[in-house]
């Protein structure tokens, strides 16, 4: 289940990223942002930057505690997103768009950090199992020397 939440969350971000950076008009609008120049360039650095993530993720998949990392620095960067949203619905006045952006982009954050912790969980547990083992082994051992 992690593995496909991670896997998911991966091709998403990846996804965002190659938009970003092939249509960023695309993404501007979808994100509620005025299409100009300088967010023509903004959209390919936010594509850049969920294209990095996203591929991290999916490449570490594997990897509980890498992935964990790359997963929460994507939480990281999406409440710093939401945090800049809200100041532009505080400049613009809120309205109903507006706040229900400001609220995905939360959620999406407060996700991140779910899963990027589940993530670590798993890799501390696989890490205990592991030295349980060991030290199981290296006991088996001791008493076979005897």
């Amino acid at each position: 289940m992690k593995k496909a939440v991670t896997t998911l969350l991966g091709l998403g971000t990846l996804g965002v990223g190659i938009i970003g950076l092939i249509v960023p008009n695309l993404l501007a609008r979808a994100l509620g942002v005025k299409v100009t120049e300088s967010s023509h360039l903004l959209m390919r650095a936010i594509g850049i930057r969920d294209f990095v993530f996203g591929f991290n993720i999916l490449y570490n998949r594997n990897q509980p505690k890498q992935a964990a990392g790359w997963v929460t620095g994507l939480g990281v960067v999406v409440l710093a997103d939401t945090a800049g949203r809200l100041a532009m619905v505080q400049k613009s006045g809120p309205t109903p768009a507006k706040l229900a952006q400001v609220g995905q982009s939360a959620l999406i954050a407060l996700a991140c950090f779910f899963v990027g912790r589940r993530l670590a969980r798993e890799d501390f547990q696989q890490e205990q199992v592991y030295q349980k083992e060991k030290i199981t082994e290296s006991g088996t051992g001791n008493e076979q020397n005897s």
